[in-house]
């Protein structure tokens, strides 16, 4: 597998299953040994650590420039991303039933969850978003008072 340049993930995809199949057949008593193949180590292919602080307070110092609906949905969208450190698809899933103003908090649906979980909001996230429903009406839904229907990013 290594030498025909497949990915460290296939390949410990297929040990694994590999693996599991040796212990089932050895728990059933059909064979009377195991398998004992190491992983191969996965390198690392891009960065994730993010923009930092100092990216972050770039990006706001730009959109402070601006008061187009874009850029009022764009700040929404940074304070929601950095503060609470969630995922493109947490606030992508994000509608207006699950932003609650009055007590600074947003109901997102994290990585493999079922359940929506309950975070507080820091009070400039909160004006932030006040900015953009003020822009962009609160009824929930998709959005199409603004021209900025080409983001899903809480436009739902």
């Amino acid at each position: 597998m290594i030498e025909r340049d497949l990915s460290a993930n296939t390949i410990n995809g297929r040990l694994a299953a590999i693996r599991a199949l040796v212990k089932l057949a050895r728990m059933l008593g059909l064979v009377d040994w195991s398998l004992e193949a190491r992983n191969v180590k996965a390198q690392p292919y891009r960065d994730t650590k993010g923009t930092g602080v100092d990216g972050f307070r770039l990006l706001l110092a730009h959109l402070a420039d601006r008061i187009d609906p874009k850029a009022i949905r764009d700040r929404a969208i940074v304070r929601l991303l950095f503060e609470r450190a969630l995922r493109r698809e947490e606030v992508a899933s994000l509608d207006v039933a699950h932003l609650d103003l009055s007590t600074n908090t947003v109901s997102i649906l994290g990585k493999g969850r079922r359940e929506r979980e309950t975070l507080t909001l820091a009070a400039p996230t909160c004006r932030a978003l006040a900015d953009w429903l003020a822009v962009r009406g609160t009824v929930p839904g998709r959005c199409s008072s603004t021209s900025t229907g080409h983001a899903r990013a809480m436009a739902d």
